[in-house]
């Protein structure tokens, strides 16, 4: 069974409301609240890696930001691709986690990052 830390994160990365399994809320849809719920062993193993893949990646974009404050210095030029590649990584593995669970993946690329700068 799925924790509900973990429930929050899948909601969190695909761009619903935490409210959204919480049936007093005005945001619940009990639909969503069921995928996440009635999952077998397999499936809650594959979200639970997907999961730790996309804190991964939210991590190393975290990292890639600190390092690229500066696109060039000297001859030395930064690649500036790496966050962009990062970002579709997130992105993929978000909609691979919404097909996983047959729920309705609602952000646009790169739109579940929230980073600070």
């Amino acid at each position: 069974m799925l924790s509900d830390k973990e429930k929050n994160q899948i909601l969190f990365h695909l761009g619903w409301p935490l409210k959204t399994i919480i049936p007093e809320s005005t945001h619940y849809d009990g639909i969503v609240s069921n995928r996440l719920t009635n999952l077998n062993e397999y499936i809650e193993e594959i979200v639970r890696k997907l999961l730790c893949e996309i804190e991964d990646v939210r991590e190393r974009i975290l990292e890639a930001q600190k390092r690229l404050s500066a696109k060039k210095v000297d001859s030395i030029e930064l690649r500036d691709d790496e966050i962009d590649g990062l970002k579709n990584e997130l992105y993929r593995l978000s909609k691979e986690l919404a097909k996983a669970l047959d729920i309705r993946f609602l952000k646009s690329s790169g739109a579940n990052v929230h980073l600070c700068l």
